[in-house]
């Protein structure tokens, strides 16, 4: 939507806890978030697309999207890499995407390891809903 102002998006984003993303391809990575209508988050009302040329070199971007806001990191928790995290995925459909998202077991080690306050405050809801499957699949 062109008629869409930062503004608005940074009152979404203040609402949602975001989505997280290790990436691995920049093409991949460029199409999926164009497919989003991804902006960088900013402090002011600038709007900047992302470009594909600028996302190689990219360590940590925050951006909002048509679906809430999205973090793109290169690692997470303990520098593990993207290539480290496909084991532990599950993968899903999403706008015509096929996504790679973390299992609950991963994201539960993940959250434990991290030095976040709001993982912190995450994690008893991803440790009881694990303890969940897990008794159900016994």
């Amino acid at each position: 939507d062109p008629g869409r102002t930062y503004q608005g998006q940074r009152q979404h984003d203040e609402n949602h806890s975001g989505t997280q993303i290790c990436h691995q391809k920049e093409d991949k990575l460029y199409t999926f978030l164009k497919s989003l209508n991804a902006i960088y988050r900013r402090p002011d009302d600038k709007i900047i697309e992302p470009r594909k040329d600028g996302l190689s070199n990219l360590g940590h971007a925050l951006f909002v999207t048509d679906h809430g806001p999205v973090d793109v990191h290169s690692f997470i928790e303990g520098n593990r890499i993207y290539e480290d995290l496909v084991p532990h995925t599950v993968e899903i459909e999403f706008r015509n995407h096929t996504i790679n998202v973390l299992d609950l077991k991963m994201m539960v080690h993940l959250k434990r390891m991290s030095r976040d306050s709001k993982d912190r405050q995450r994690l008893s809801v991803l440790e009881e809903t694990l303890r969940q499957m897990e008794e159900g699949h016994e």
